[in-house]
């Protein structure tokens, strides 16, 4: 058994071929004028709860690689980073959010969706420190919460909807405060997040 094979087998990680993360958030250019163009991504009129929303999902996303010199946005110029982020499922570069918070570029429709369910179930989720207290033994309980990524599943939309009913959130997608709770919605976080941060 070699070095690196006895850390995988110690590990318990599955073997197989690795999953493909779905690179979004790239701009067409001369060498790929395949891409889509971020000025033909422009809506005006996006509700802005949701696009907070996804501008907090962007930026909050985990560190995934990093590339020498900066990219510049393609619409104003100016640096945006020279990171990826991801969630396990998209990876996006880290300007990203800039398009979609300064610019009002939207994604299709499906990463949108990807986006505003994850921050659904989020907001639908209970929190507990019985975990921690009891000394935070080996595995880490296994959850909904976070991206759809194979062995994971999203909640009913029923169940969300009964939920946010029974702690008050009621409303739209994000519904704010909810109840005597002062909970915050995704939406809430990530424009405060977004406001404290420029």
């Amino acid at each position: 058994m070699t070095e690196s094979t006895r850390g995988v087998e110690a590990t318990g990680a599955p073997s197989g071929p690795a999953p493909t993360l779905h690179m979004i958030g790239y701009w067409r250019n001369a060498t790929h004028p395949e891409l889509p163009d971020p000025h033909d991504l422009v809506d005006e009129e996006w509700d802005e709860d949701d696009r907070f929303g996804v501008v907090g999902y962007l930026r909050h996303g985990t560190y995934y690689r990093g590339w020498m010199g900066l990219s510049p946005c393609r619409m104003c110029g100016r640096n945006n980073g020279s990171g990826e982020l991801t969630d396990g499922v998209l990876a996006w570069p880290e300007g990203l959010a800039h398009y979609v918070e300064e610019h009002g570029v939207r994604l299709p429709p499906a990463v949108e969706r990807h986006v505003l369910e994850a921050a659904d179930r989020l907001d639908a989720t209970g929190s507990s420190v019985d975990w921690w207290v009891s000394g935070a033994p080996a595995p880490i309980p296994a959850g909904s919460v976070g991206p759809s990524v194979g062995h994971r599943s999203c909640p009913d939309p029923a169940g969300v909807a009964a939920h946010r009913a029974q702690v008050g959130t009621g409303g739209g997608r994000h519904g704010g405060r909810g109840g005597d709770q002062g909970r915050t919605s995704a939406a809430d976080r990530s424009r405060t997040a977004t406001t404290d941060s420029s």
